[in-house]
């Protein structure tokens, strides 16, 4: 059965894509791609397939608001990763003075608020590395050029590496789907 309506959804998206109807076409195509999706075995149908990654990553191609948050979700995991097995996770981020907090008030809430500095420069160049990574620059900053060659960072970059331009291209296929829409 659920071939059949796959077909029929594709024979009819055919025909309002030749009349130029592509915002209705658009949602026969997503319905294509459900009952295409649903005859999969159920652990295909949600986690290792292709069309389970396009309909958790993007809709189908119909959501830029869905790809944008996954690709921003990935930029701060890969930061927080890399700020976690690097040099910066020796040289703290955040520094607290307990000496100058006095625990038996609320107002030492604010003296605690305040002696707590961030490394704003750290934070930045980590994340300012992991969009590099994601979108495959080759002259990234030289932040973990002293760890060894074995480090975890690498093989977290790796893997970014590859995630990355796939999300990318995935939201420019949803914002082309978005404007031809329209």
């Amino acid at each position: 059965m659920l071939p059949g309506i796959e077909n029929t959804y594709r024979n009819i998206r055919y025909s309002l894509e030749e009349n130029k109807d592509f915002g209705l076409a658009n949602d026969f195509f997503v319905g294509e791609m459900e009952a295409k999706r649903r005859q999969l075995k159920w652990w295909r149908r949600w986690l290792l397939s292709v069309p389970a990654a396009y309909k958790i990553f993007s809709n189908y191609g119909t959501s830029p608001l869905r790809v944008f948050l996954w690709l921003s979700l990935l930029t701060f995991l890969n930061a927080y990763h890399l700020w976690d097995y690097s040099i910066y996770a020796n040289e703290s981020l955040i520094e607290i003075n307990i000496s100058e907090v006095n625990i038996s008030s609320f107002d030492s809430f604010e003296t605690l608020m305040n002696s707590i500095k961030i490394n704003v420069e750290g934070i930045r160049g980590v994340l300012t590395y992991s969009i590099q990574t994601l979108t495959l620059q080759k002259d990234k900053l030289e932040i973990f050029d002293n760890l060894p060659k074995n480090s975890p960072v690498y093989l977290i970059n790796t893997l970014y590496a590859v995630i990355g331009p796939i999300i990318i291209a995935l939201f420019a296929v949803s914002i082309r789907t978005r404007i031809k829409r329209n």
